[in-house]
């Protein structure tokens, strides 16, 4: 199989949700197989019951951010979704030039550049919708809007928490992201701890896989940069061609944008080889639920709602936000250590999701 004829099957599930507003997984699927036809998963079904469900202020060690300008330092985990960005730029361009202006708090001024439009974003996986005014009208409107685009699938949340009433002036605009993308052949899980930062944690990957069985699942791995064991970059293939999936343990530039960049650089500099050489892989299982309200917003309401997933058999991510107010030896590629998360539409100057793991708090733990 040409390496061209590789890239064109990608893998992950994806959704995103926001709203910018002013004024036991495998044994249900059997039991779903014996009662009925085989029926489309909804989004809920895929992402699976959260290992960790947490507010963005009782993790010690993450950061959940709006924007892509925030340093990385202190060896914490920054987490970030397009769908509030997405958002801003709807309310600007529809309801309040206030926004525009606004310097305070920083990340108004990172939100305001406008680094990541609708161009970085596939237009069939999402629904964007503004109003006026919140309220039954407007949870309809998107209801319906989400049903045609996802054929019911859609499993909204924040949409039933917008407040009525926000004031005077009060408008509203909800964005609804999702992408699944499955691997083809699922990795295996390992049934060994992962030792990151110092803290068990559950894998998946080709440890401890017969090696006839390795060299498949390695047919999904594209290796873009190997310096040595601690600096690589790979993508992951998916069953969507317009989609990348992409690991990089790297180290770190002075903000998660930065990072990014030199990824980026990476991926297109790198004549590209396949993972077959490497015949250990490691990947930490991510699985995860994170409400974070953005009180830097004086005067707005401002929340966001992130839950995303990562293990052998794809990733998935879904984002509500809501603002309111007016030849070689073989060798392994073991994410042991600091790595980062994006995932970029094909073709796209920046990605519409990254996740910088520097610790183990996101990760889900062995036991």
């Amino acid at each position: 199989m040409s390496m061209d004829a590789k890239a064109k099957k990608r893998i992950l599930t994806v959704g995103c949700c926001v709203v910018i507003a002013a004024g036991g997984y495998s044994g249900f699927l059997g039991i779903r197989s014996m009662i009925g036809p085989k029926q489309p998963l909804s989004h809920a079904e895929l992402m699976q019951t959260p290992e960790l469900k947490a507010e963005a202020e009782d993790l010690k060690q993450t950061i959940v951010v709006p924007h892509l300008e925030q340093a990385i330092d202190g060896g914490k985990n920054v987490l970030w979704c397009a769908t509030f960005q997405m958002c801003w730029n709807r309310s600007i361009k529809t309801f309040d030039s206030q926004l525009a202006s606004l310097s305070e708090p920083p990340m108004a001024r990172s939100l305001n550049r406008h680094l990541v439009t609708a161009d970085d974003l596939d237009p069939d996986s999402y629904v964007i919708c503004a109003a006026p005014s919140g309220g039954p009208e407007f949870v309809a409107q998107v209801e319906k809007a989400l049903d045609e685009k996802f054929d019911g699938g859609a499993n909204p949340e924040l949409l039933y928490r917008i407040p009525s009433e926000l004031g005077p002036g009060n408008w509203v605009t909800y964005c609804y992201l999702f992408k699944h993308l499955p691997f083809e052949h699922f990795f295996e899980r390992s049934r060994e701890a992962l030792d990151f930062d110092g803290k068990p944690v559950k894998s998946f990957g080709t440890l401890g896989v017969r090696p006839e069985r390795s060299f498949r699942l390695a047919e999904q791995v594209i290796v873009y940069h190997f310096a040595n064991a601690d600096e690589f970059v790979l993508e992951l293939i998916t069953e969507s061609s317009s989609d990348r999936l992409i690991l990089a343990k790297v180290e770190p530039g002075p903000t998660l944008l930065s990072t990014i960049r030199s990824v980026q650089a990476k991926l297109d500099a790198e004549n590209p080889e396949s993972g077959q050489r490497f015949l250990q892989l490691a990947i930490p299982v991510i699985n995860f639920d994170i409400f974070r309200r953005y009180d830097e917003f004086a005067g707005y309401y401002a929340v966001q709602q992130t839950r995303f997933r990562l293990d052998e058999k794809g990733a998935a991510l879904v984002s509500e936000a809501s603002l309111g107010g007016g030849g070689i030896p073989a060798t392994s590629l073991i994410f042991d250590k600091p790595f980062l998360i994006m995932i970029q539409r094909v073709g796209a100057k920046m990605p519409y999701c990254a996740l910088w793991v520097a610790n183990a708090e996101l990760l889900v733990p062995y036991e």
